[in-house]
């Protein structure tokens, strides 16, 4: 299910992805390295358009694109109390 922060925590992916000039090709293969299994550049996609993301996707995501998730999650939960 999409919800507000998921739909701001896809852009926000999508964001930092297109800050280190990684295609979603590019961003699947080192997050596939990094998890030690396969993920499509689909997937990637699906949660950039704030589909539900597995918390070792996302940790996975985030140490690629040289983020800290504590942040992100923050910056999700601001987004979401003030578009209520």
């Amino acid at each position: 299910m999409k919800t507000s922060s998921t739909i701001y925590r896809g852009k926000r992916l999508k964001e930092l992805r297109e800050n280190k000039n990684l295609s979603l090709r590019e961003l699947a293969d080192l997050v596939s390295k990094e998890l030690g299994t396969s993920l499509s550049h689909s997937a990637i996609r699906r949660y950039e358009e704030g589909s539900a993301c597995d918390i070792d996707i996302l940790k996975a995501i985030c140490d690629v694109l040289d983020y800290d998730i504590i942040e992100l999650m923050k910056e999700c939960l601001v987004y979401d109390k003030h578009s209520k």
